[in-house]
């Protein structure tokens, strides 16, 4: 029997795609930075803020993408919704004895996913503080990071810890992909914290560049 819950997410998710639809999306160096990576079979880590993210996937669905939720209640709503955008959902985390996610979500990407988008410092913050699971999984793919930033032209930004970005109806969205930053292979504790924090000073000069009234 189909739950009541159930039945209201197919109908929030309907609601959810219809709003989205409405967006107006101007994509920046997709194709020299992130799409050409693709050409060459690389599969880069495809990083963004977590009150950024929405945008960014509703425009890359249907592309075969990997994608983490948390096990939450919050975390079943995403990966409803995102097994409706036809991404390939790996549940759990990627911190505190998250060891077992990450690992699955590495596996999915080199077996059958194109790349694996992350919000790097989600599911529950800091806010704009990368963390170190994700440069791990960058690591233990091709060692590519590419950033997307949105830069909504009307939005309404929410009192949450990662003060979420709600793009209006019908807005313009630019979103911009960033060069590739390339990180070593070595996953000892020192190099991940120096690549962390060689990540986190890159998107937070890259969200100033490209959509500074969003920090």
């Amino acid at each position: 029997m189909i739950t009541l819950n159930k039945v209201f997410i197919s109908f929030a998710t309907t609601i959810l795609n219809i709003y989205c639809k409405s967006w107006r999306f101007t994509q920046h160096n997709l194709d020299e930075n992130y799409r050409e990576l693709l050409r060459q079979n690389i599969k880069p880590v495809f990083a963004m803020w977590h009150d950024q993210f929405l945008p960014c996937a509703y425009l890359h669905r249907n592309e075969n993408v990997v994608a983490i939720a948390s096990d939450s209640k919050d975390g079943d709503i995403v990966a409803y919704v995102f097994n409706r955008w036809k991404y390939n959902i790996v549940r759990g985390s990627t911190f505190k004895g998250g060891e077992k996610a990450t690992l699955k979500a590495i596996k999915t990407t080199k077996e059958v996913g194109t790349t694996l988008a992350i919000t790097v410092d989600g599911p529950i913050g800091p806010r704009h503080s990368v963390r170190s699971g994700a440069i791990f999984i960058a690591k233990k793919l091709d060692q590519v990071v590419i950033v997307a930033t949105i830069k909504p032209k009307r939005f309404k930004k929410f009192n949450s810890w990662d003060r979420f970005i709600l793009p209006l109806p019908f807005t313009k969205i630019d979103v911009y992909y960033s060069k590739p930053i390339y990180l070593s292979a070595d996953t000892s504790k020192e190099c991940i914290e120096n690549d962390r924090y060689k990540l986190e000073k890159f998107m937070m000069d890259f969200t100033n560049e490209t959509s500074p009234n969003l920090i």
